[in-house]
């Protein structure tokens, strides 16, 4: 029964992101002599791979469906973990990080899709929001298990074993992905007229990327869901990455950071559940300002006060809510033919975003201090936030005059 995808997407998306190097990639490869602005490059190679693959790559799950673009994900990821653990020249690596952005690519738009075409074809698509919080939480606690295990694997057992528990989990929801039924968003089960039932997946890419561009213009509230949530995650990520290095550089042990991690995610998984009850109470717009200050306040503590775990910490919150709150209401807003290709948009933005400010993070750490690159990324994000909060203002009086 494809009822039984969503239990199953729980399991998957649960291994998918037991990786035990993503809290210690850069303690891993910095320890094997890579410069953090070599570690810069390698990540704006991923991103700038993730912006060329992204559209293609949902155009692709829209065409020949969500489950088979998944798998072949789970298979590139595998590959990359190989690189990554073997690999001993800048040139290698980078070609693993580009065959790991293509896996990426291949998960973002068509693992949501998945879900939501799935409550689609069962008619329950007002439970997305509640079912994406689950999943949320199997990604989150993944992460948890991630980052506690593998940190302390790391301590105690070396880095070999970080690699190989991680390829077992990537082969595990390989498996896991091999078990699921494809929603049948293309040939109309809902809708029973010969029209709906012929088949789409004849469309070109050309056609299917028309109609996602077309959809955006005729909708500007998409993009700027879209540049709002890539925006905080821009910033959460970069400092997810390099604040490792930090602890590392003050001393701290791999144990200590992926404590630090999983306490985070679990903070997150937690908002995640919550995130529709804050939404209803706080309102989108006001919770939206709140987010964006909640966000200048942990960058700021992070780079000023002694306090960075903690305020590391509470960016997982952050975290959690805006995905929830975004992802309901962009596949609310996308028909199901050329959903994934939509939110590839979101993640290609994501990933132009990190091209301009992770290597300038990782260039200010090198050159002056994390100290200074924190700073930086805190008055970035306070600019933001006033910017967005006078714009908030000017059009609650626009709309309040108009009203008059």
């Amino acid at each position: 029964m494809i009822r039984r995808n969503i239990p199953k997407n729980y399991l998957f998306v649960f291994f998918s992101n037991v990786q035990f190097t993503s809290g210690l990639w850069m303690i891993y490869l910095a320890g094997r002599g890579f410069s953090l602005i070599e570690l810069g490059l390698l990540e704006s190679i991923f991103h700038i791979s993730s912006m060329i693959f992204e559209i293609p790559s949902g155009a692709l799950a829209d065409l020949i469906g969500r489950k088979y673009c998944r798998l072949s994900g789970r298979l590139l990821y595998f590959i990359s973990l190989v690189l990554m653990w073997t690999a001993d020249t800048f040139l290698l690596q980078a070609a693993g990080f580009a065959v790991c952005a293509f896996g990426y690519n291949l998960e973002s738009g068509a693992g949501e899709a998945f879900t939501y075409d799935t409550l689609k074809v069962l008619g329950e698509e007002n439970r997305y929001k509640r079912i994406a919080g689950f999943v949320e939480v199997a990604f989150q606690s993944g992460m948890i298990i991630s980052f506690a295990i593998g940190g302390l694997t790391a301590t105690n057992l070396g880095y070999d074993w970080v690699f190989i528990f991680s390829g077992a989990a990537a082969i595990i929801s390989f498996l896991m992905g091999l078990t699921f039924q494809e929603p049948d968003f293309r040939t109309g089960v809902i809708h029973k007229s010969q029209d709906e039932k012929q088949p789409k997946n004849l469309k070109t890419f050309g056609k299917i990327l028309v109609d996602s561009v077309k959809l955006i213009k005729s909708r500007p509230r998409i993009m700027f869901m879209i540049i709002f949530s890539e925006t905080v995650l821009t910033f959460t990520t970069s400092l997810f990455f390099y604040i490792q290095n930090y602890f590392k550089g003050s001393g701290r042990t791999e144990t200590y950071i992926g404590i630090v991690y999983a306490v985070s995610a679990a903070l997150s998984a937690t908002s995640s559940i919550s995130a529709e009850w804050i939404e209803k109470k706080i309102g989108q717009k006001r919770l939206f300002v709140i987010l964006l200050a909640m966000l200048s306040l942990c960058l700021w503590g992070v780079a000023v006060s002694p306090f960075k775990a903690e305020f590391y910490i509470a960016c997982g919150f952050i975290e959690g809510v805006t995905f929830i709150v975004v992802s309901d209401f962009l596949n609310r807003m996308i028909p199901s033919e050329i959903r994934a290709t939509v939110l590839s948009f979101q993640s290609m933005t994501f990933s132009l975003m990190m091209v301009i400010l992770f290597p300038i993070i990782g260039t200010l750490a090198e050159l002056y201090s994390f100290r200074t690159a924190f700073i930086m990324m805190a008055i970035a994000a306070s600019g933001l936030t006033s910017v967005y909060t006078i714009m908030s203002v000017l059009r609650g009086r626009r709309t309040t005059s108009e009203e008059a």
